[in-house]
């Protein structure tokens, strides 16, 4: 996980009106909580331990950090491939940028509004999954359009769920996965990276007609039709006896999203399959990161037995 943090940043952010609601908790939630980030930065070193001296702000910050970077741009830290996962603490500049470019750039002059996605204070961040009228539109998940609550800027998406590509009755793609991405990839103009992971008796069982390998490339088909512009990979991991998968994520560059039954939540009719609760997590919270690690551990654990299933068949 990679934080940007540019020169111009807590020379603006001390201007702001500290007692505001949102920049206390910006402080509390993010600054004074950062560990085991790497930090970048357009900073030399000495001058940035110059502002250390000077600046409380600037100290809760690196405490805690895996390592820093000095006298690096913006460009060179958005082009690292080491991590999807970043946010960069900017001077004022034109916000359209984070919808072009996927990730989330954060200045004095757009704090308090975009604080307002992020913090963990939020009453939307654990909902039921439910079309009941009777519980208000914004405390409840009752249509794919409701992730939108939660927008923000967006270059990767991996979904950990192994039943997604089943396709059956009640399971359709056309009813979840795609209506699913296209309300994650309306969220910035960029082109997004989709990788879905699934069980290899899981995918499409009931289309006894085509391989594996036709399966793959019909839903990649499928996807770039009505998504747009994306790559796609799909990750099959082989299937061992009643195997089943419990906890399945959705995550982004910036938010986990976390739904116990997992994400075929409608049937044809547009009902509800299960009652299962859906949860947001915010990647950069202390409290998080533990389970971000666990989840980028459990995919890469499954790559591995993917190529091995690849090259064993």
């Amino acid at each position: 996980m990679h934080i940007y943090f540019e020169k111009e940043f807590f020379n603006e952010f001390i201007d702001l009106e500290l007692e505001n609601k949102f920049v206390v908790d910006f402080s509390d939630e993010f600054l004074e909580k950062s560990l085991e980030y790497e930090l970048f930065t357009n900073f030399e070193e000495d001058d940035f331990h110059n502002l250390l001296r000077s600046n409380p702000y600037a100290q809760f910050i690196v405490d805690g950090l895996e390592g820093i970077t000095y006298g690096c741009s913006i460009d060179n830290f958005i082009i690292n491939k080491d991590t999807v996962h970043k946010i960069l603490l900017v001077n004022n500049f034109d916000d359209k940028k984070r919808w072009k470019t996927g990730y989330e750039y954060i200045s004095s002059a757009t704090l308090i509004d975009k604080w307002q996605i992020y913090t963990i204070k939020r009453d939307d961040l654990n909902l039921p999954t439910t079309l009941n009228e009777n519980r208000p539109i914004d405390l409840r998940f009752s249509s794919w359009d409701d992730l939108s609550r939660h927008k923000h800027p967006i270059n990767d998406i991996c979904i950990y769920d192994h039943y997604i590509l089943n396709d059956g009755y009640s399971e359709r793609i056309n009813d979840n996965l795609i209506p699913l991405l296209i309300s994650l990839n309306k969220m910035s103009d960029n082109k997004k990276n989709i990788k879905l992971m699934c069980f290899d008796n899981q995918l499409m069982p009931f289309d006894l007609e085509r391989s594996i390998n036709e399966k793959i490339c019909y839903i990649k088909k499928i996807i770039k039709d009505e998504v747009g512009d994306c790559d796609v990979e799909i990750i099959i991991e082989p299937s061992r006896g009643d195997q089943r998968q419990h906890d399945r994520y959705i995550m982004t560059n910036l938010f986990i999203i976390e739904r116990g039954k997992g994400f075929n939540i409608f049937d044809p009719e547009g009902n509800i399959n299960d009652i299962s609760r859906i949860n947001f997590f915010f990647n950069f919270f202390l409290r998080n990161i533990s389970l971000l690690k666990e989840l980028r551990e459990k995919i890469e654990r499954i790559e591995d037995l993917s190529n091995m299933y690849s090259i064993n068949n």
